[in-house]
């Protein structure tokens, strides 16, 4: 009850404020506190309205790439990956300075993956590989990328994406704590 709570009201503050001014700062700052609020309540059909609201009618504001990212994460959530990928796609050919690049490479390979598309699975994981090596999503994308080699028959390349996780999980690793992943005896 409560989770809905807070984008209802947003909702009803926005409608008595009166008309919004289309295009105006007001405007772009309303639509986003009611998108942001859904996303948080995680009301994803809510949520994936606002933003789309947000995009057709802000193109200009600052919050635009962001919108994208929230827009393609609510999607992900309500596992319309189709068009999840097509947001997170907007942000690799658009916005390819953007600070959470390797979050969306990764979402582009899980979804490809999921969807049964190994090959562009890979080429995902792949980009975030190649320019994000120190991601915090590094080691999920060497198996990522490990696995869809595997399933397109492509050992040699499976091989060395296994081995990045591996050295990546290594680095992970936290001096005198145990570490993350264990090689069995012999390995090394």
């Amino acid at each position: 009850m409560r989770r809905g709570y807070l984008a209802i009201t947003s909702i009803i503050l926005v409608m008595l404020s009166g008309p919004p001014a289309w295009g105006g700062k007001s405007c772009g700052q309303k639509i986003w506190r009611v998108a942001r609020g859904a996303y948080q309540d995680q009301l994803w059909d809510l949520a994936i309205g606002e933003f789309r609201r947000y995009l057709n009618l802000c193109p200009q504001e600052k919050l635009v790439p962001v919108a994208h990212l929230l827009l393609a994460e609510s999607l992900y959530k309500r596992e319309d990956l189709k068009a999840a990928i097509s947001e997170y796609q907007v942000l690799t050919k658009y916005y390819p300075s953007f600070s959470s690049l390797d979050q969306v490479w990764y979402r582009l390979g899980d979804c490809h993956y999921r969807l049964g598309r190994h090959s562009r699975a890979a080429e995902a994981f792949q980009q975030l590989i190649s320019n994000f090596p120190k991601s915090s999503q590094i080691t999920a994308a060497f198996l990522g990328a490990a696995e869809s080699y595997t399933t397109l028959g492509k050992y040699n390349q499976a091989e060395k994406a296994y081995a990045g996780f591996l050295e990546a999980a290594r680095r992970l690793s936290i001096p005198g704590e145990p570490p993350l992943f264990m090689e069995p005896p012999g390995c090394r």
